[in-house]
């Protein structure tokens, strides 16, 4: 919808006529009339104080360029080059004679300029399309007119020099560049770009008359890792990175693509199995580097430009010295390539944003442990794991399917020691197709009896490994969060428990269990019956916490957390039966002494209480008590008596 007030600024600017608001309402109508002879009356709409096209918006001839440049780029991402070419040829086709040419004054100058640009952008696109397509020589006249008629579009002058060289016409090519190379001194002061002289340099080093079909041989970089043997499952996440691999973004925007999870979900597998299926559309290379996001000194984004450069053919002397220019050297050389990048096991996203290509006919495909929120990623994909009957045959793969011909029992009891995780169970496979000798019941019997999961490992692969990785990187604080929130052994737990634990503030725990989730160590069980969060261990991941929490002291942490439960249970208790509440909490006796809520000001836990109460009434009806007060209830100058299970059956 336009109002009037914007059809003013654009008809006349800061200086409109005293009469511009009537000389509006006056071309509008005369506009409709116009349309109504057409045949395509109730076009225009008015709404409140301003109109609206009520039409199909492709009847709009530039968001028609827009829609056919769109479907062209797709295209062109799956090879598609000689249809993408046809496709471009049909937007120019809609240009008629110079862009409004019926129309004059402050609207013409504002607007004229932006639909040359983009007519010349469609038109570059269309002829590199045919280009590629292998139809050099009969380009040649039409960039020759082109290139007189924008003597500074590099662009332009880039494609000229190609076609003259794939026509077999080496020197014509070397002229073109030095012709441009004039111009661009005389006008402007500057040469041309880095990518013109490379291209100029090669085609001088080159010295006969070959094809150019894609970049100087030598730089299309092929890195991607190989697949795995045999892939199973993860078809939903599969089919979402293909489509984004595959198509390109309608709004022009880069493609990014990121895959989550906790350490040996198998992130860097569906990563490399979905950059394997679809490399073939990125015929100017494939690049790959482990970020080692994980290790004690991450890769650093300035040595891994200068990696990919190198792949790219740039001269190791002519680097620039500094991340900014190293950034822009790449940005330079992706463009305008289709180009595949997987950056896998990132860290943070400093260290991704110097590494993403700016043209959308490449696609950059991430992975982390961590969610990387503040990443621009239209495609995220978090890995949880697998279903059981998946986890078999990624099981079976690896030992061999007789490995695991009958014995049911032993089989599942594996599948639940790794519990999902695509890299136990690759190594697990791995032990029981290179052991004869050991037994799947005795291997699932070592399994459930090792908590310091000393039996996933295999050659130099290790789930303890992985996990420290993950461990080691966390700061102090958020190390005792994880190891106290393990031995607690609860199956689910809120951040309430954690601040019982380490005598932290409600804001405090907050803030320490969303960074064990950030780096996906603790996951989301979904809201309580009190809407507030839960939280919960992957089995692998809180067996690795228990283990490292042995080597911690506990200190008043349990206790901590008892005290509150029961201060909490008495506040919900009291709450629904004021007048039954118990002498001792009504006065603050023996339980409010140290961590219990209401007198440590922690207000929270008091919603927490009341709360608490109100999912009790409404799971259970009014009047219900308490499960936890339903216990023998202390009275002033009486001992509490509390029941500390080894593993609660319900969460905190």
């Amino acid at each position: 919808m336009l109002s009037v007030e914007s059809l003013i600024d654009a008809f006349w600017g800061e200086l409109p006529p005293a009469t511009a608001r009537e000389q509006v309402h006056n071309q509008v109508s005369r506009l409709r009339r116009v349309l109504r002879e057409c045949g395509q009356p109730d076009v225009i709409d008015t709404v409140g104080a301003g109109y609206r096209l009520a039409s199909d918006p492709n009847c709009v001839d530039v968001v028609a360029v827009h829609t056919l440049r769109a479907k062209a780029r797709a295209m062109r991402v799956r090879g598609e080059l000689a249809e993408s070419a046809a496709v471009l040829r049909g937007a120019l086709a809609v240009w008629t004679g110079v862009p409004l040419g019926g129309v004059t004054g402050h609207l013409a100058t504002t607007e004229v300029g932006t639909l040359e640009e983009l007519r010349l952008a469609v038109t570059e696109e269309c002829l590199d399309a045919e280009l590629e397509s292998g139809r050099a020589k009969e380009l040649v006249p039409e960039l020759t007119a082109l290139a007189k008629e924008h003597p500074l579009c590099e662009p332009l002058h880039r494609l000229r020099m190609l076609a003259l060289y794939r026509s077999g016409r080496l020197a014509d090519a070397l002229a073109a560049f030095g012709e441009l190379q004039t111009t661009l001194r005389e006008e402007l002061g500057v040469d041309p770009s880095p990518q013109l002289r490379n291209l100029h340099a090669w085609m001088l080093r080159a010295g006969s008359v070959e094809r150019l079909s894609r970049p100087p041989p030598g730089v299309v970089p092929a890195q991607l890792p190989p697949r795995l043997r045999h892939f199973v499952g993860r078809e939903a996440e599969l089919a979402r990175l293909r489509q984004l691999l595959a198509e390109a973004d309608p709004t022009g925007a880069p493609r990014v693509a990121l895959v989550t999870g906790m350490a040996g979900i198998g992130k860097t597998s569906v990563a490399i199995h979905a950059a394997g299926a679809v490399q073939d559309l990125y015929p100017d290379g494939q690049l790959y580097v482990d970020l080692r996001g994980c290790d004690a000194r991450p890769l650093h984004p300035s040595a891994v430009l200068a990696d990919f450069l190198r792949a790219l053919g740039a001269e190791v002397a002519t680097l620039p010295a500094d991340l900014a220019g190293r950034a822009a050297e790449f940005r330079t050389r992706t463009t305008p390539r289709r180009l595949l990048i997987l950056l896998d096991n990132a860290a943070d996203e400093a260290q991704i944003e110097p590494l993403l290509p700016a043209d959308p006919a490449c696609a950059t495909l991430i992975t982390s442990r961590s969610v990387l929120a503040g990443l621009d990623a239209p495609v995220r994909i978090a890995l949880a794991p697998m279903a059981d009957d998946l986890a078999r045959r990624v099981l079976a793969d690896a030992a061999g399917c007789r490995r695991l011909d009958g014995d049911d029992g032993a089989v599942r009891q594996i599948l639940r020691a790794c519990a999902g995780m695509p890299l136990a169970l690759r190594i697990v496979g791995a032990r029981l197709a290179t052991s004869p000798e050991l037994s799947r019941a005795t291997l699932g019997a070592q399994l459930s009896a090792d908590r310091s999961l000393n039996q996933m490992a295999a050659g130099n692969k290790s789930v303890l490994a992985s996990l420290d990785a993950s461990y080691l990187r966390l700061p102090t604080l958020q190390q005792h969060a994880l190891c106290a929130l393990a031995r607690l052994r609860a199956p689910v737990f809120g951040s309430w428990v954690l601040a019982a634990c380490l005598d932290i503030s409600m804001s405090e725990a907050d803030q320490v269990i969303a960074d064990l989730a950030r780096v996906n160590l603790v996951e989301p069980a979904g809201p309580s019956s009190v809407a507030e969060l839960r939280y919960r261990f992957h089995d692998v991941v809180g067996a690795y916490a228990l283990a490292q929490s042995d080597r911690m002291d506990a200190g008043d942490g349990p206790r901590r957390v008892t005290e509150w439960a029961i201060a909490l249970s008495a506040l919900a208790h009291s709450t629904a039966r004021p007048e039954r509440a118990p002498t001792e909490a009504a006065n603050g006796g023996a339980g409010s002494a140290g961590g219990q809520p209401a007198r440590s000001g922690h207000r929270r836990a008091e919603k927490l209480g009341r709360r608490a109460l109100a999912g009790t009434r409404r799971d259970h009806g009014r009047g219900h008590r308490p499960r936890r007060c339903r216990r023998r209830r202390a009275t002033a100058g009486q001992p509490r008596h509390v029941h500390r299970p080894s593993r609660p059956a319900g969460g905190l």
